[in-house]
């Protein structure tokens, strides 16, 4: 009897930390990283366009990387030296608007273009850069750009003990 309770006592604590590593596992990976900031995002309603964000002067077909290199150079005052791209994808925001009427030029809408967000390591950790395409404001047109910093689990302070 006692052998049986501490063989099943064995069991949960494994089942416990198995499942434990699976979720951190997860919880670290890129795309989830850029999945928890969509999620997010979208639960504010919109709330996340207000506030600063810098804006990138290149043509509609520069590549993320070229828009990630403007942005580093201007993001966070320009503290960003060294940076890498882990995964840099198309997200879907919902609710945004097709189109969107130019702050500067009452009457003149412009079409808001597909989303991109950029996972970097760089030097003050882990970002996503937000940014899109919206040609409006240059010659070239421009991009809209925003860091935001990458969300890490809280790990657990102790394990559980085992039920005596």
């Amino acid at each position: 009897m006692i052998r049986h309770n501490f063989m099943r006592q064995q069991s949960i604590v494994i089942v416990f930390l198995l499942s434990l590593i699976a979720v951190y596992a997860s919880a670290g990976s890129p795309t989830n990283a850029i999945d928890t900031l969509v999620k997010e995002l979208n639960l504010s309603h919109g709330l996340w366009m207000n506030g600063t964000s810098p804006i990138i002067v290149l043509a509609s077909n520069a590549s993320p990387q070229e828009v990630v290199s403007n942005a580093a150079t201007m993001g966070d005052g320009g503290k960003m030296k060294i940076y890498r791209i882990l995964e840099c994808r198309k997200v879907h925001l919902q609710g945004m608007p097709t189109q969107v009427e130019h702050m500067d030029m009452p009457g003149k809408l412009w079409d808001v273009a597909d989303y991109f967000a950029a996972l970097i390591d760089s030097n003050l950790g882990m970002k996503i850069l937000l940014f899109t395409y919206n040609g409006v404001g240059h010659e070239k047109g421009n991009w809209w750009t925003r860091f935001y910093d990458v969300q890490t689990p809280s790990e657990p302070t102790a394990l559980p003990s085992p039920s005596r």
